[in-house]
């Protein structure tokens, strides 16, 4: 199996990265983490316009997300192994088979968060 990993930045600044193994027939992404922080201005914007409709839309029942403390030794624990060192918040990860296969950084409003949810879940899923 080859390993492969590669970035793709968006015009609005914000980071793709893709993380995975190139077999057959890719697992399907079973869930989205949000890692925020306490004091981060958009992780507040973000939960304020988006979190709750995020939730009751049809992609948020196909792809649940979850919101963790990054400043949480306890919620980070959970995912030691699983997913790379987060540096930046927000920080929305993909993970399937508890490992993770696709992240991007930032959010710039309701439409570029549906629209690079869409894109790595497309991407991951194809």
């Amino acid at each position: 199996m080859r390993h492969y990993m590669f970035s793709v930045l968006s015009i609005l600044g914000l980071s793709v990265i893709f993380f995975g193994t190139m077999s057959a027939a890719p697992a399907l992404a079973d869930k989205l983490v949000m890692f925020d922080s306490k004091h981060c201005p958009t992780c507040i914007k973000f939960k304020r316009e988006m979190a709750g409709k995020y939730w009751k839309s049809d992609l948020g029942k196909q792809l649940p997300l979850s919101i963790v403390n990054s400043n949480s030794n306890r919620a980070m624990a959970r995912y030691e192994g699983q997913v790379d060192p987060i540096s930046f918040t927000p920080t929305f990860v993909l993970i399937s088979d508890g490992e993770e296969v696709a992240r991007f950084i930032g959010y710039n409003g309701r439409k570029h968060f549906l629209s690079e949810v869409k894109r790595v879940r497309q991407y991951w899923n194809k």
